[in-house]
C-alpha cells in the first residue's frame, strides 16, 4: 500500500479505516474465510469473488477492503468502491460509510464533500456512531456542509454515546479496549471506535469552548433530538 507521507493524520486515519475490515468471519463464504486466515489473499478473493456473484454481501464488503488496502490484489480504490457500493445495496451501513470516507478523502472517486456529508447522515439516522462522529466533524470543518458548531456538538455528542453504550461491559473497573458497535453486527474489534472517542472528547471540549450559552442550549436540544439514531 502506497501512503502519501504529506497527507495530515486526520487524512491518514481516514485512509487507513478504510481498508480496515476487522476479522473475517467464515460463514457462507467458508472457504474465503478461511483462506484468508492463513493468509492465502489469492484463494481468499477467488472464493470471495465466487459467492459475492451469488449475492453475498459478506463477500462484497471483504473484496472492497482488500482492493482499498492492496491485501492480494493490486491496490485499486475505484474497485473498492464498487465493491462497497454493491455490499450497500444489501443496507449494510458499514459498506456505505466507507463509500462516505472515499468521497471525502477523494480516493476512487472525485472528492465530494456533499455526497461524504449525505452518507454520513444516512448512516448516522441509522445509529452508526462513526458517521456520526465524522458528520459532526464536517460541521465542524464547514466542508460539504454550513459549517454549524452546534451541530457539530450535537452529532458528535450522540456519536460519544452510541460509541460508549456499545463497549462491552466488564465485572472490573477498567474499560475492555475491545468494543463492537451495536448496530454493526458485520464486524468485530473495531479498534476505530476507541481512536474516535478519544477525537470526540478533545474536540467536544475545544467545541463548548466556542459557543455561548444560547448555542449550548440549543445544543443540548439538539442531542435531545439526535438520540433517536442509536
Amino acid at each position: 500500500m502506497t501512503v502519501n507521507s504529506n497527507l495530515p493524520i486526520n487524512a491518514l486515519l481516514i485512509l487507513a479505516s478504510l481498508f480496515y475490515s476487522g476479522t473475517v468471519l467464515p460463514d457462507t463464504f467458508k472457504d474465503g474465510g478461511d483462506a484468508y486466515k492463513q493468509r492465502d489473499y489469492a484463494t481468499a478473493v477467488a472464493k470471495f469473488k465466487e459467492v459475492a456473484a451469488k449475492g453475498d454481501h459478506r463477500a462484497m464488503y471483504a473484496l472492497g477492503s482488500m482492493y482499498a488496502g492492496g491485501t492480494g490484489v493490486k491496490q485499486d480504490y475505484k474497485q473498492a468502491f464498487k465493491w462497497f457500493a454493491d455490499a450497500a445495496k444489501y443496507g449494510r451501513v458499514d459498506a456505505l460509510y466507507k463509500m462516505g470516507l472515499m468521497y471525502e478523502l477523494g480516493v476512487g472517486v472525485k472528492q465530494n464533500y456533499r455526497q461524504a456529508a449525505r452518507y454520513y447522515r444516512d448512516v448516522g439516522q441509522k445509529g452508526y456512531a462513526h458517521g456520526q462522529f465524522k458528520l459532526g466533524q464536517l460541521y465542524l470543518q464547514g466542508k460539504g456542509v454550513q459549517l454549524d458548531l452546534v451541530r457539530a456538538y450535537a452529532w458528535m455528542f450522540v456519536a460519544r454515546q452510541n460509541f460508549q453504550n456499545s463497549m462491552p461491559k466488564t465485572d472490573s473497573a477498567g474499560t475492555n479496549s475491545e468494543t463492537r458497535l451495536a448496530v454493526d453486527e458485520f464486524q468485530s474489534g473495531d479498534i476505530f471506535a476507541t481512536i474516535h472517542l478519544k477525537l470526540i472528547n478533545a474536540e467536544l471540549d475545544d467545541i463548548k469552548a466556542q459557543l455561548t450559552a444560547a448555542q449550548l442550549q440549543e445544543a443540548q436540544k439538539l442531542v435531545g433530538e439526535f438520540s433517536q439514531y442509536r
